[in-house]
């Protein structure tokens, strides 16, 4: 189960305790979830985020640059 499908149900579990009925739990959560793909998708998009270099990437590279430059 993915981290966003346990956000889904905890956000559903915590309707229920305030007294929505399953169904609209269910219905609200799942609209939620498909909300929260498509604005993630969309950021993805817009800003590319797969290209984003990370902390780690920058340390591999720099890494292995030391390396390169020992040989």
């Amino acid at each position: 189960m993915s981290v966003t499908s346990l956000k889904i149900h905890e956000f559903y579990n915590e309707l229920k305790s305030v007294g929505f009925s399953e169904q609209q739990a269910e219905v609200i959560a799942n609209i939620q979830g498909k909300t929260a793909s498509v604005a993630i998708d969309q950021a993805r998009h817009d800003y590319e985020l797969d290209n984003i270099a990370t902390k780690r990437d920058l340390r591999e590279l720099e890494l292995t640059l030391e390396i390169k430059s020992k040989m």
